[in-house]
């Protein structure tokens, strides 16, 4: 199965440590990744910013250098090798939805066809429901379904 995964559910998963099922649900979905299990896509510009907020989250943790290297690394490193690099041909308009940051994962999806984004973010997630006629036929177009961390983990994993 192949996946595009936001990066709230990515950090979610790498650095989130809690018990609920959110957290457990983000934490097995990155794990699915590791595993080869599912396979995440992800243009330059998701991977880009996934490395930006890892970055930004080891230094907000200040972790030694040695659980950096032994413990995060590793993992970090795992994941982002095995993510499915894709092509990036479809530019839409920032106007298009509340957040043009999430732009980029209808278009990934688009461009690598893929149906399914993994978000925890409102205003994809409500994106049939609020977004205008252009973002809704795009979206039925490219047959991509947003569906959020929890159901996935309930139906895939």
């Amino acid at each position: 199965m192949r996946v595009i995964i936001d990066t709230n559910v990515f950090i979610h998963g790498l650095f989130t440590r809690g018990q609920s099922f959110l957290d457990v649900a983000c934490r097995n979905i990155v794990q699915a990744v590791r595993d080869g299990r599912i396979c995440a896509v992800g243009s330059e510009e998701i991977v880009t910013e996934y490395l930006w907020m890892i970055l930004g989250r080891l230094l907000q943790l200040k972790l030694k250098r040695e659980q950096i290297q032994t413990v995060y690394f590793p993992a970090v490193i795992k994941v982002i090798a095995s993510i499915e690099k894709a092509p990036h041909h479809t530019f839409l308009p920032d106007d298009w939805i509340r957040d043009p940051d999430d732009k980029m994962f209808l278009e990934c999806a688009a461009d690598a066809m893929v149906s399914m984004i993994i978000s925890e973010d409102r205003a994809l997630l409500d994106l049939e429901k609020y977004g205008d006629d252009d973002v809704i036929h795009f979206v039925r177009k490219h047959g991509i379904q947003i569906i959020h961390p929890e159901e996935f983990a309930r139906r895939y994993l």
